[in-house]
């Protein structure tokens, strides 16, 4: 019997954390649906990270005590981190922020996966456009 093979474009990445191999994700850049997800979540994370940076700001600046400072920051990294890693999910796929990120979901540590992506989505992207764009 024959095989018909079919390439959707389709790729999978291996994700190191601290120079630990901590698992694959895979996604579709080539998929218009999943290239329109991601730019909509880099522009929520843009739009949330002002969110933060205000209140960092209005912690700063409250008149509470150091230790009541300090309890206020953590909580709101911890938003901050729900937050990202809820979001990376929904695109990605369950679990993709635990293997990327493991404890330590950062805006920081997404900017660097957002990098690590971007170049895959840019091409796709590319690629697509040029069959319109001649």
């Amino acid at each position: 019997m024959a095989t018909l093979k079919i390439n959707t474009g389709k790729i999978t990445l291996d994700i190191e954390r601290d120079r630990e191999p901590t698992g694959k994700i895979s996604f579709n850049p080539e998929n218009t649906d999943f290239r329109a997800a991601v730019v909509a979540l880099m522009n929520g994370v843009e739009e949330k990270e002002k969110e933060f940076t205000d209140k960092a700001k209005a912690i700063e600046a409250s008149a509470v005590d150091e230790i009541e400072k300090a309890k206020s920051v953590i909580t709101l990294e911890k938003e901050v981190g729900d937050y990202l890693s809820e979001e990376i999910d929904k695109v990605f796929g369950s679990g993709t922020s635990a293997t990327a990120f493991g404890e330590s979901c950062t805006i920081e540590a997404v900017m660097s996966f957002f990098d690590g992506i971007t170049p895959f989505v840019r091409k796709a992207s590319e690629k697509k456009m040029s069959k319109y764009v001649k």
